[in-house]
């Protein structure tokens, strides 16, 4: 990378997220340098589903059809089971998608896509060091490449979707203390027969989650058996200290109440890759000339399954914020611009700062559905009575999985 090397707008990060903006950024005409310390495809610990708010957001995005050319799995619902033996089946709304990808294909086909709309792409670029910018001063990131040599990139508008533990959040001191339980994650790809793979399943334990996804089997015969991401989720600390040690003895006990049936057992083929702590609050989703997006921009648990949906939903509202920003049309007094091309070094920030407001009013309700769903199934004395509620009232189910899947936002 030569010394000084720049973009209009930079990315790091090029999962979902950062793919996502970086795509539909280039799509509004803008210069775009997408960094991942990474190279594609590769593993990520993840429920791997796609849930309706998440899918129509690809769609709206213009990147729902080049997955779908991929092997997806279509998902009608899911059973939910708790450690009581409650177990309750809640089916999405009809007209509404959702979906079980892998990762690996997921991630590389959204690259590919913002690469073939234009993007710039740099794999194995790791950021060290941030200035989020500011009214006179354009955003720069500095960091070390695979090989060793260090870089310094700067852009007119920086976003950070590089994830959980996100460089660019913290070396813009964009995040608070954890607050809540410090979950943590293991997450393998289980190969077997017996539960049908047209739904997710999810076990809800005393601190326990275990969830059973399909997803699809490029790597298993065409007559083979069928392929599960399945992951678990423990919240305490000695929990997590088993986790470590022997994760298997966790996700034993969840596959035995998720069934019914594996049809002469299953096998663990893939995994595991680890994940968390999970706790990771931000202060917002805007600081200087920088843009968070996705788990960068704060995580909230991942029990309700909604990873996705922020990434995506996220990056729509960056893009069009971003490209606003950037419009020398919308500026007056208030707009600062520098140079002879102010297309590339100028910026309103009050779209930015709408981006931050939008952000959080899209995202609000999310948060307290898992902080009431948190309380509810923690506590074995409360979700054992609501979860027979559930089993009596499928309308009930419905509506529950409905908020949990955005399908509200789908539809």
């Amino acid at each position: 990378m030569k010394p000084g090397a720049g973009a209009e707008v930079v990315v790091v990060g090029a999962g979902p997220a950062g793919s996502a903006v970086a795509a539909e950024l280039a799509c509004r005409g803008r210069d775009v340098l997408l960094l991942d310390r990474a190279s594609f495809p590769r593993a990520k610990a993840c429920g791997e589903c796609l849930n309706p708010g998440a899918a129509a957001a690809l769609e709206r995005l213009g990147l729902l059809a080049p997955v779908l050319e991929t092997q997806v799995r279509s998902l009608i619902g899911w059973t939910l089971a708790t450690s009581g033996g409650r177990r309750v089946f809640a089916r999405f709304p009809a007209g509404v998608r959702a979906l079980g990808v892998d990762r690996r294909s997921l991630d590389a086909t959204l690259l590919r896509c913002a690469i073939e709309r234009g993007v710039r792409f740099m794999g194995g670029y790791r950021v060290v060091e941030v200035d989020p910018g500011g009214p006179r001063n354009r955003a720069r990131v500095r960091g070390i490449s695979t090989d060793g040599t260090p870089f310094t990139v700067t852009g007119s508008i920086l976003v950070g979707a590089d994830g959980l533990r996100s460089a660019v959040a913290r070396g813009t001191g964009a995040v608070e203390s954890p607050a809540g339980p410090r979950k943590a994650s293991l997450t393998w790809r289980v190969a077997g027969r017996g539960p049908e793979p047209d739904r997710g399943r999810l076990y809800l334990g005393d601190g326990l989650t275990v969830g059973l996804a399909p997803v699809p089997n490029p790597r298993l015969p065409p007559d083979g058996p069928d392929l599960w991401n399945a992951t678990v989720v423990v919240a305490s600390a000695r929990d997590r200290a088993v986790l470590r040690k022997d994760g298997e003895v966790f996700l034993d006990r969840g596959m035995d109440a998720l069934g019914p049936g594996w049809i002469g057992g299953f096998e663990l083929v893939d995994g595991p890759w680890a994940s968390g702590p999970f706790s990771w609050p931000a202060k917002g989703a805007v600081v200087g000339r920088t843009v968070l997006v996705g788990d960068a921009a704060g995580y909230y648990d991942p029990l309700t399954g909604q990873g996705m949906f922020r990434a995506l939903r996220g990056a729509e509202l960056a893009a069009h914020a971003i490209d606003e920003a950037l419009t020398p049309s919308q500026w007056d007094g208030d707009g600062v611009g520098a140079g002879s091309n102010p297309r590339a070094r100028s910026f309103d920030r009050r779209a930015l700062l709408r981006y931050d407001r939008e952000h959080s009013r899209a995202f609000r309700p999310g948060r307290l559905m898992q902080r009431v769903i948190e309380g509810v199934v923690s506590r074995s004395r409360i979700r054992e009575p609501v979860f027979a509620l559930l089993e009596r009232s499928p309308r009930a189910a419905t509506a529950l999985v409905r908020l949990i899947g955005d399908a509200t936002v789908a539809q």
